[in-house]
């Protein structure tokens, strides 16, 4: 047995387990309550991305052609149940 300290209430209490962290049943699940009620903080907006040229545009739209014109090539070598349509 482990000397222990309950997160909850304070009580020192001998843990059965390592992992131990409440004195009780009661603390643990009320402890867990308590855990379900407070606020969650939103999360943080990303940082704005910078103004896209019209190169990076360009690049993009060429880039996704490219990966959809090997899609469609490979789609023609797939087993019959994979191919679409």
């Amino acid at each position: 047995m482990v000397a222990r300290v309950c997160e909850l209430c304070g009580r020192e209490f001998e843990a059965k387990r390592t992992t131990a962290r409440f004195c009780s049943d009661r603390c643990r699940k009320k402890s867990h309550k308590i855990m379900g009620r407070q606020p969650v903080a939103p999360p943080s907006a990303p940082a704005p991305l910078p103004p896209a040229t019209f190169d990076d545009v360009a690049a993009a739209v060429d880039d996704a052609r490219a990966v959809s014109n090997a899609f469609a090539r490979l789609s023609t070598s797939a087993p019959r149940q994979l191919r679409p349509g």
